[in-house]
């Protein structure tokens, strides 16, 4: 199940622009893609974060919100095994009317690059966007 969901999330960012352009590329061109995305990022004026927040991804979402603000940010992860310390830690996901998944909100701390304030994500609700370079659990 968590194959199928990171394979929906690899086909949203394609959808979204910001996946790679080929089905057929290999983990590490993919990865190298994003490194490319993350230099093209920094020069389009996104800029270094750090600290502490919630993820959240399930369907049509894929939300960061970090603590100590009232934002939403949309969620990418740099590499898929960045996202699997998300996927693994929130375990098997609740599905909703038989199609609708969601995993488990989680607290991580988080570094990664964050996009200028605009609309973005699903329906263009979220408030900025952060690509995670960095991921570790808050432990409870």
């Amino acid at each position: 199940m968590k194959r199928l969901w990171l394979i929906f999330l690899a086909l949203l960012l394609i959808v979204n622009g910001c996946g790679s352009k080929s089905d057929s590329k290999s983990t590490s061109s993919k990865v190298s893609s994003y490194k490319e995305q993350n230099e093209q990022s920094l020069n389009k004026k996104w800029k270094d974060w750090e600290g502490i927040g919630a993820i959240s991804i399930g369907f049509e979402t894929s939300q960061f919100r970090p603590e100590r603000m009232d934002e939403s940010w949309w969620v990418y992860f740099e590499s898929d095994s960045l996202a699997s310390i998300y996927f693994d830690a929130a375990g098997k996901p609740k599905v909703v009317s038989g199609n609708f998944v969601f995993y488990k909100t989680l607290k991580f701390r988080i570094k990664g690059i964050i996009s200028p304030k605009g609309r973005y994500g699903h329906l263009n609700v979220y408030e900025r966007e952060i690509l995670i370079q960095g991921i570790s659990e808050i432990n409870k």
